[in-house]
Parts: structure tokens; C-alpha cells; sequence
């Protein structure tokens, strides 16, 4: 979407404009450096095609930070680190000056890194497999039919256990009333008629107040799929609208 801000439209055109002043920039930048410094084999012009990667038509390749730059500290051979060129004498960061704005970083250590990192997580799980399958129990294995005679007073036992299994009436509570939506729904439309009404003011059938109002509120729902009510909710709580 184009803003139609004048102010926002000029900040477009100056960034548009700049990009373009850069891309000119790195292409010059890069055509003098190419120009200056040939294939170290054959001697011919070589093309940039990544950071910190030159190649030439006779099939060399070359870092040209690596190969035609030397460190001011110590005139030493520069050699890549992890993100960054640095003297092989004393260490010190070197500045690439075959970079324009783009960043250069060691493939071959990524990679490395990449791979000791599966394979210690590989490790983990390999790890982790072997203490879950140590932590099994050991197969059961039945060589003779199981003797009920074996452990004394276990017949007995069983005996006393399902002798004892009587239900007791006064262990449970007492059964609620049953659910009669027909009953909440005759007190809903008697009261709403053509007129809306809060749910709380629906009158209760249960004294179990928790137990009314979620029969209540499951009568009205039904009553809203029936299409004899809408149900609206609002700041104040859901209002009982009647469909007419």
C-alpha cells in the first residue's frame, strides 16, 4: 500500500535513491579492485562472486582478502576466523578491503560446529533411549501354573473381600431432584413474553443455587437453537432477548 504522506513519499524516493547510489558505489568499488589485482594463475581478469570469493575463467578460486592483502601490523599473510580476517603473525583483526558492506564468515568452522552440535544432541537422545530402556522392569516369566495354595489364607481372603462388597445407602449422598428442562422453559417464556430479562432474574427451581443456574443457562441454550429466545451478552451479563 502507497501512503499518500508527502513527507513519507520523499523519505521513499531518498531511500530508493540512495540504494541505487550504493549499488554504483559497490559496482565501481569493486570493478577497481578487480581491475588491480588479476588471477594470481593466469593473470586475467577475474569476477566477484561472493563475499570473499573470486573466480577466474581458468577455473582458479580465490579469497582475494587471503591472497592479495597482508596485514599493516606485521606485513603477515591474513587468514579468515570465524567472522572476521586476521593477522597469522600477532592475531590482530585486519579490516578486508576486497568487502564493500557485505560480511564474511568461516563456512568450514559453521559447518563443523553445525555437525558437533547434532551429534551431541544424537548423544543426548542415544543417552537418554538407554536410561529409559534400563529403567524397565524385567519380563515376567511363568514357568508353572500359579497355586493358589501357595501364600496361606489368600483363599479366605478373597472370600471376605467379595462377601464384603455390599452397597451401603447411607455411604452415598442423596440423589438431586431430576432435570426437567420443560419446567425451567414454561418459567422462561411466561416471564419474558415481549419484554428482555437478565438470567439471574429467572427464578430458581433447585434450592441448589450452583445446580439451578447451570440448568438455567443449558434450558436457555436449547431454547436459543429452537429459535424461542436469543441470548445476548453484555457488561451487565447475558440478557434473554424473546424472538418474535
Amino acid at each position: 500500500m502507497i501512503s499518500t504522506n508527502i513527507l513519507i513519499q520523499g523519505i521513499v524516493a531518498i531511500q530508493e535513491r540512495l540504494a541505487l547510489y550504493v549499488n554504483h558505489a559497490r559496482d565501481f568499488y569493486f570493478e577497481l579492485l578487480l581491475t588491480t589485482n588479476p588471477c594470481p594463475v593466469c593473470g586475467e581478469k577475474m569476477r566477484a562472486v561472493a563475499p570473499g570469493r573470486w573466480e577466474c575463467a581458468c577455473n582458479a578460486t580465490v579469497d582475494p582478502t587471503i591472497a592479495f592483502q597482508t596485514s599493516p601490523c606485521c606485513g603477515a599473510v591474513l587468514v579468515l576466523r570465524r567472522t572476521h580476517y586476521a593477522c597469522r603473525s600477532c592475531g590482530t583483526i585486519v579490516p578486508s578491503r576486497f568487502l564493500f558492506d557485505e560480511s564474511v564468515f568461516d563456512a568450514d568452522y559453521f559447518r563443523s560446529a553445525m555437525a558437533e552440535s547434532r551429534e551431541r544432541k544424537r548423544c543426548a537422545r542415544e543417552e537418554l533411549r538407554l536410561l529409559l530402556a534400563s529403567s524397565h522392569s524385567k519380563e515376567l516369566q511363568l514357568t508353572d501354573v500359579p497355586d493358589m495354595m501357595v501364600v496361606p489364607g489368600l483363599l479366605d481372603a478373597l472370600a471376605d473381600f467379595l462377601r464384603s462388597g455390599e452397597v451401603r445407602t447411607d455411604d452415598h449422598p442423596p440423589v438431586r431432584s431430576d432435570f426437567r428442562m420443560e419446567q425451567y422453559r414454561a418459567i422462561v417464556l411466561r416471564i419474558v413474553h415481549e419484554a428482555l430479562v437478565h438470567f439471574d432474574a429467572i427464578p430458581f427451581v433447585n434450592e441448589d443455587s450452583r445446580l439451578d443456574r447451570a440448568r438455567r443457562f443449558t434450558t436457555l441454550v436449547f431454547m436459543e437453537q429452537a429459535r424461542e429466545i436469543r441470548l445476548e451478552q453484555t457488561q451487565a451479563g447475558i440478557l434473554v432477548v424473546p424472538c418474535v
